[in-house]
């Protein structure tokens, strides 16, 4: 919808064409405006690094993008890893498979949402994620990685279904991984793949607006079908 924030005379989202001038810009941070956030999304000049505030926007925490139930309180990412430690997390992540290009094998894609053919209703578009990731027991290890909203780098972007670290024919051939139901964040989370942050089931946020909690319990199958906007293969009653 064409609204006004702040001194947008449109939805900053609508903006046409590759970045326009953005600097490091994600999914994420065109939504600061509709999170009560217009005044720091206007403040940092088109540029994650501009300091408003007195901090970085990139180092600047988001109630809006944060779950209380994350598995610890962290609010910028919990290793050194990449310098990740001075960048805010985010606890939700966009589905590749329509922010990105699949074909292009490009985490830029040009979705809209009347290309959504299996429904919006039927099609997941942000689903959550832990803020820090790793398997080795070793917060700083080298294989810790983070999701943290205001990053574009591949390896540390807001994102799910890439089912990697950059886009590949291979990892993405056999569809979105299986979503993670609360593993450990330090000993056996995989950053291929979505983390539900409650024991009830993974939250996630459909393509019509609406919000919905999906069972541990859903087949790996319909998962796929959920995340991929043009299967054909539409599941009901999830």
């Amino acid at each position: 919808n064409a609204t006004t924030v702040g001194n947008h005379k449109k939805s900053p989202i609508q903006v046409a064409g590759p970045y326009k001038g953005y600097i490091g810009a994600t999914a994420f941070y065109f939504l600061l405006p509709f999170l009560e956030e217009a005044p720091l999304f206007e403040q940092s000049n088109k540029d994650i690094s501009t300091v408003v505030n007195g901090k970085m926007v990139y180092a600047t925490s988001i109630d809006g993008f944060l779950c209380p139930s994350r598995p610890n309180a962290e609010i910028v990412a919990a290793t050194t890893n990449g310098g990740a430690n001075k960048w805010a997390i985010g606890n939700y992540g966009g589905n590749f498979f329509i922010f990105g290009d699949r074909n292009a094998l490009s985490t830029e894609g040009k979705t809209r949402l009347s290309m959504l053919t299996d429904g919006l209703s039927q099609t997941i578009m942000f689903a959550e994620r832990y803020g820090t990731c790793g398997s080795s027991g070793k917060p700083n290890d080298s294989s810790t990685w983070g999701n943290l909203w205001a990053d574009s780098n591949l390896r540390w972007r807001p994102h799910f279904c890439m089912n990697g670290e950059q886009p590949d024919a291979t990892n993405i051939a056999s569809g979105c991984n299986m979503f993670q139901s609360q593993p450990d964040w330090i000993k056996n989370c995989d950053h291929g793949s979505a983390q539900s942050l409650h024991s009830g089931g993974i939250s996630v946020t459909l393509c019509d607006g609406s919000v919905s909690s999906i069972s541990p319990a859903i087949s790996t199958a319909a998962w796929k079908n959920l995340c991929d906007p043009m299967d054909g293969n539409v599941i009901a009653g999830f």
